[in-house]
């Protein structure tokens, strides 16, 4: 009888009645293979155009965050030194070239003035600071154009200045009109 018993299945049939459990067959396998590979070759093409997108808001957060650190940096400049004829434009020659800056003059120190211009060589917007023993040059931020010009203004009345700043990418472009509180006759007038 245990012989029997051992003989049977959990449902009580013969080894000579049980049904085999049949395998995938081989077409099956590849069918889903072929649907995981569909599937993760999109989920890498998703995720490769996620970086991507990531990378493009990150470089053109950077442009923007340069170019309204050097508005600031320069309207910040201005703002500190705005005396009486202490604001200009002028050519500047810094290590053997001539470029054309915005040369303030610090109204707390009469031997120190800023000059705010863009090294052509690294395209980076620099203030080189001047004083009657030294000189030190720092980066402000990168950025690919700089202008700033005086607006027309009528006479004894206070000067209006435009700034203009392009990123590097040429993307952002900011301008601003700062109404300054003192007059300022060494500015030349540009249209």
């Amino acid at each position: 009888m245990k012989l029997v018993r051992s003989m049977l299945s959990d449902t009580g049939e013969t080894p000579m009645e049980r049904k085999y459990i049949k395998g995938y067959t081989l077409a099956e396998l590849i069918v889903v293979m072929a649907i995981m590979a569909i599937l993760g070759t999109t989920l890498l093409t998703m995720m490769n155009t996620g970086g991507k997108l990531y990378r493009n808001a990150n470089a053109i957060m950077e442009e923007q965050s340069n170019s309204r650190l050097a508005m600031s940096y320069i309207t910040m400049r201005i703002r500190q030194n705005d005396v009486k004829n202490n604001i200009n434009i002028a050519n500047v020659t810094v290590d053997g070239k001539l470029y054309r800056a915005l040369t303030i003059a610090d109204s707390s120190n009469s031997n120190r003035s800023y000059w705010i211009y863009i090294d052509t060589t690294t395209g980076k917007l620099k203030e080189l600071i001047v004083t009657s023993t030294s000189t030190s040059v720092s980066d402000i931020a990168d950025v690919s154009n700089f202008t700033i010009k005086k607006l027309v203004s009528v006479p004894s009345m206070p000067t209006t200045i435009r700034i203009e700043i392009t990123s590097k990418d040429g993307t952002i472009h900011l301008n601003e009109d700062l109404t300054l509180r003192s007059p300022q006759q060494n500015l030349p007038s540009e249209n």
